[in-house]
């Protein structure tokens, strides 16, 4: 399944004296759903990634393998 990259400026949401005079964004990835597959009421989940962990603790792609996404529609 492929996605949409997609990076968020939070720049201007952030303190000064967090920013240091820098941008800073936040990266994202966006998977849209096959439309013609979705029933009267989809639903939509956001995952958030913290600590240690970033966006590719929920969809990692492994050469060779599969079904390692959320996004996988195995699941």
């Amino acid at each position: 399944m492929s996605y949409i990259p997609l990076r968020i400026d939070v720049t201007d949401a952030l303190p000064a004296d967090i920013t240091q005079g820098q941008k800073l964004a936040i990266s994202a990835w966006l998977f849209l759903p096959d439309s013609t597959k979705l029933g009267k009421k989809p639903t939509v989940i956001s995952l958030l990634n913290g600590g240690s962990y970033d966006k590719r603790y929920f969809h990692c792609v492994i050469p060779g393998r599969e079904g390692y996404s959320v996004s996988s529609p195995s699941r």
